[in-house]
């Protein structure tokens, strides 16, 4: 039986009460209850409404234990036990950052996919799950990560000069190539040069973020010295 509701014919040889109950293809089939008397036609129908098939749904990733950063760009993924009879009508993921107390929705997917693209955003917290819910119709099935993920927000940057590093002499007017890199740029939003003349900082300029390099030439007004150093600050 592929209807989701109908009705079967029941043989009554004697006075029957009960429920009927049957699997078919992609449906489970039951009945109300009924109480049958015995009758001259002994055939009664008996309706039936048939519920669809679903099987156990999995969340695969994140399932406890990873490090997610804030910012980057992350895919949620699960499973079912066995592939759906029908085609599913509804998936859901979720997110909750206090350990499954509340929950917040991230989107629906479509019903043949069984992954969902995210970019990891704030709040950072360390009691972190995520839930799916699939359903057919009223048929519904969900799970959620087996232990709390970490979301948290991106290192700070860690940047390495290159250039100079040390050697000269050099002279009021020279000019000088200052590279630097970074280990980890993170959530980089700015940067600085500057220079010590034995006394103090002072500005050289801000590059632009995606910047690693910068041409630099001495002030005029540099005294002679031996204490001078240069430096680059990434926030």
């Amino acid at each position: 039986q592929t209807e989701t509701t109908g009705s079967y014919t029941l043989e009554v040889i004697k006075t029957w009460q009960g429920q009927v109950s049957a699997t078919a293809p992609c449906y489970t089939i039951t009945t109300p209850p009924y109480s049958i008397p015995p009758v001259y036609n002994p055939y009664v129908d008996v309706n039936f409404t048939g519920v669809p098939q679903l099987s156990s749904v999995s969340v695969t990733w994140p399932n406890g234990g990873e490090l997610l950063i804030i910012g980057e760009q992350v895919t949620i993924t699960w499973q079912y036990a066995t592939a759906p009879c029908l085609p599913l009508t509804s998936q859901e993921v979720l997110l909750s950052r206090d350990n499954g107390v509340t929950w917040t929705s991230l989107g629906y997917s479509p019903g043949a996919d069984r992954s969902l693209p995210y970019t990891v955003t704030s709040p950072a917290s360390s009691d972190c799950k995520v839930r799916v819910v699939g359903c057919i119709g009223p048929t519904c099935r969900s799970d959620e990560s087996n232990a709390r993920f970490t979301i948290a927000t991106p290192p700070l940057p860690t940047p390495t000069l290159l250039t100079p590093s040390g050697g000269g002499p050099y002279y009021p007017g020279d000019p000088i190539a200052i590279t630097w890199t970074y280990g980890v740029t993170g959530n980089l939003t700015s940067q600085a040069l500057d220079y010590f003349d034995g006394i103090g900082w002072n500005p050289i300029a801000n590059p632009a973020v995606g910047d690693r390099s910068y041409a630099w030439t001495i002030p005029a007004e540099a005294m002679p010295g031996y204490s001078y150093r240069v430096r680059i600050t990434g926030c």
